[in-house]
Parts: C-alpha cells; structure tokens; sequence
C-alpha cells in the first residue's frame, strides 16, 4: 500500500509540473468592455509562451513584440459613425505590455499601433493605444490623431478570463486526495 501512495504522488507531481518544465504555447482570453460607458464591447485573444505566466514576469516594451505569438482582438458597438465592429491581428500592431505580479498573475496587458510608418490604423481606420494598466484608447485614425482622451472615440477596459485548471491536472490533485484519505483511514499498528 505504501509502494501505490508513493506512486500516485509521483503521479500528480509529474501532471502538475509538466506544464511548468516545458514551455508550451498558451492561449489567453480576454473581454473589453467600456470605460465611460458606451455599449462598446469586444473580446480576444493573446497567444504567448506559458513561461510568459512565470512571477514578475515582463514582455513588450516601446516597439516590442517580443514574445506575443499571436493576437487578435473585435470590438463592436464602437461609437463615432464610422464602422461600428472592427477587428485588430498582430499585423496591426507595434508593441504590446504584458506583466504579472510576484504570484503570477496577470498585472498588465495592452496593445499599441504605430503612430507613424507602417499604417497606422486597421483596415477600418481605427488604432488602439495604450493609457494605463488594463486600458487602451480607441481612435478614428492614427494614434498622431489621437492627442488626448477628448480624441478617443471610446476606452476599453481589457477583463482578463482565468482559464480553468486542466483535466490532467485535477484527475492527479483528486488521485492525492484519494491517497491521502487512504492513508488517514488505516488504523494504527499495535505495538
């Protein structure tokens, strides 16, 4: 019996720790809503390493796009009378912040298009530009364009989605829990 419990931790620490040993592509979800308030909505994604989720972690920076595998983001219900959805790819973008605090959470994450060069603007005339943790600027043309909030068409606020713990990894914590009760429930050798 000593012999099954030793093997089913060993187990569980090899299906918690496989993800954390080997760096892995790893999706991260996100809504937008708004920050003044308007009915503008959105949602996307942020493919990155899962090293990218490792404490006080630090990506991106001014003309970086240093690791951010992938990215697209929608909006919809953008105000102004210009197209009211639009989407924005990698493609549309110069650099991006991405930052998690001492436990590993998600701290900051934000996009930005260049101001000059390149276009500066998506196939709808719209650009992003970060503001502040977690908040960016929506406007009608390049972010040259846009010199204040008074400028912005809209503010969104970016509302991480934790994912949830993966299958593998909850059938090991409930196989240690199954063998730790095991153990709790023998009762003690006479002596």
């Amino acid at each position: 019996m000593r012999t099954r419990s030793r093997l089913l931790l060993i187990l569980a620490l090899l299906a918690f720790g496989a993800g954390a040993a080997s760096a892995s592509p790893i999706a991260i979800n996100f809504n937008v809503v708004s920050a003044i308030p308007t009915a503008m909505t959105g949602f996307g994604t942020v493919i990155t390493d899962s090293s990218s989720l490792a404490p006080n972690t630090l990506l991106g920076g001014a003309i970086d796009l240093i690791g951010l595998d992938d990215f697209s983001m929608t909006l919809v219900n953008i105000p102004g009378g210009g197209p009211a959805t639009t989407s924005f790819t990698k493609a549309d973008l110069e650099a991006w912040y991405f930052s998690t605090d001492g436990d590993g959470n998600i701290s900051d994450l934000n996009f930005f298009m260049p101001a000059t060069g390149l276009s500066g603007v998506n196939a709808d005339g719209y650009s992003i530009v970060g503001i502040d943790t977690f908040h960016f600027g929506l406007c009608d043309g390049t972010p040259d364009d846009c010199f204040s909030a008074e400028s912005f068409l809209d503010e969104g606020l970016i509302q991480i989605n934790v994912p949830a713990p993966t299958p593998l990894a909850l059938m090991a914590l409930g196989a240690v829990g199954i063998g730790l009760a095991r153990r709790r429930a023998r009762p003690s050798p006479r002596t």
